[in-house]
């Protein structure tokens, strides 16, 4: 979203490696060039663009809950303002820091008051391990809320999770999506009070707002739980909603956009040109009435264990590539239905035709 750029461009590939792990970045211990580029880390390179670097004239400050995201990482690069919060997650009861983050944003709005500002708030809350569940537990678990681990912490949570589960089970089909909501709905809150409090601050109708994730979890539907195993909907397919200056109506757009597409949205929309920004489009031209059926979206995953995954939706199609040792497997799928591969006589055509555009993006 930063960098407007997908994996293969930007190459900070290996976001489960932290503060520790940056020396082996630095060291020349690696012989192997192969091995050097992958074990880079969380580092972003000097060289890339970030969007908000080009946003001079605003006052730029970012709330980050995220391990992964720290300033000596090079995250805070650009940022006027940058606080990372250390999360709460490993306590009992596995509680956020939205409300702290949001009483540290309004601090700050109000000691800049009257500046043209982005603000970029990374919330931790709804991720894995989900809660809190203590307030609405019981509304989406019902009598299943007694089978919760006790005490309930992310280490029994997790061994909760570990192990093989079917997509059917009583775990992935009643206890995770009910702990799940429950920690939205507990969120849901303290987006609320944003909200409010931009509104009390008569900012927000005078403010581009965007609200969106930065992937999804599987719940078992493909063996696996979490996220960084594949590139099916379960994990990509996330919000995005815009809400723009002085916008009164709601429209829905159901093209492909992506993630990329954001940083491009922004500088658009406050006229600053940067011809050579990343890989996204400015979402602004669809924003006001124009088609956006031509849109793709790519999207690549690296992960520990040296899986590289590449995906490209178009139009009703997603191909979803991996690379094994004698060259690629590509699979194709309808959009919205990550289980059936489309198999027959139309699918050889419509395979080589995204294949040979997911050659062209990447």
């Amino acid at each position: 979203m930063l960098s407007g750029s997908i994996v293969s461009r930007h190459l900070v590939y290996f976001s489960t490696l932290v503060r520790e792990r940056v020396v082996d970045y630095l060291s020349t211990r690696y012989e192997d060039d192969f091995e050097r580029l992958y074990l880079r880390g969380n580092v972003v390179p000097d060289r890339l663009p970030l969007f908000h670097e080009f946003l001079r004239g605003y006052h730029r400050a970012a709330f980050i809950e995220n391990v992964h995201l720290r300033p000596e990482l090079g995250f805070a690069r650009g940022w006027d303002h940058f606080e990372n919060f250390e999360t709460r997650k490993a306590e009992e009861g596995v509680p956020g820091n939205a409300a702290a983050i949001n009483r540290r944003v309004f601090e700050h709005l109000d000691a800049e008051s009257g500046t043209p500002a982005l603000v970029w708030i990374h919330y931790f809350d709804v991720h894995w391990p989900y809660g809190p569940v203590e307030k609405h537990g019981v509304e989406f678990l019902a009598e299943s809320f007694n089978e919760l681990p006790e005490p309930y912490t992310h280490d029994s949570l997790d061994r909760m999770v570990g192990g093989t589960h079917s997509p059917s089970s009583r775990l992935a089909t009643v206890l995770l999506p009910g702990i799940y909501r429950a920690g939205l709905r507990a969120f849901d809150g303290s987006l609320a009070d944003l909200i409010d409090g931009l509104v009390r601050r008569e900012l927000f109708d005078r403010s581009m707002i965007i609200l969106s994730s930065d992937h999804g979890d599987e719940f078992f539907e493909h063996g696996r739980f979490g996220h960084g195993h594949n590139l099916f909907d379960t994990v990509i397919r996330i919000p995005l909603l815009i809400k723009m200056p002085g916008q009164q109506r709601e429209m829905r757009h159901h093209e492909v956009v992506s993630l990329v597409d954001v940083g491009p949205t922004i500088l658009d929309v406050v006229r600053v040109p940067a011809p050579e920004f990343g890989d996204g489009r400015s979402l602004l031209p669809m924003i006001e009435g124009e088609d956006g059926s031509d849109r793709i979206a790519v999207s690549e995953v690296v992960n520990l264990e040296f899986d590289n995954l590449k995906a490209i939706v178009s139009g009703d199609h997603k191909l979803i590539r991996r690379a094994v040792p004698d060259g690629f497997q590509d699979r194709l799928f309808e959009v919205d239905d990550d289980f059936e591969a489309l198999t027959g006589s139309g699918s050889p055509p419509r395979i080589e035709a995204l294949s040979q555009l997911l050659l062209r993006e990447v």
